[in-house]
């Protein structure tokens, strides 16, 4: 699994292992972790708010 994070567009590509895309875009969406770290939580909106400070 892999993120690409879009910051112009305030986009999350997540690549998952059996090569299907999602995109998250809601500031609010929780975005997809590995299974092994389930217990993570992180939004879009968390994310972007982290890397603009």
């Amino acid at each position: 699994m892999g993120w690409l994070i879009d910051p112009a567009e305030k986009l999350v590509f997540v690549y998952f292992a059996d090569r299907t895309l999602a995109v998250f875009e809601g500031l609010g969406d929780r975005l997809a972790v590995p299974a092994f770290a389930e217990d993570f939580s992180l939004t879009v909106g968390q994310l972007f708010s982290w890397l603009e400070e």
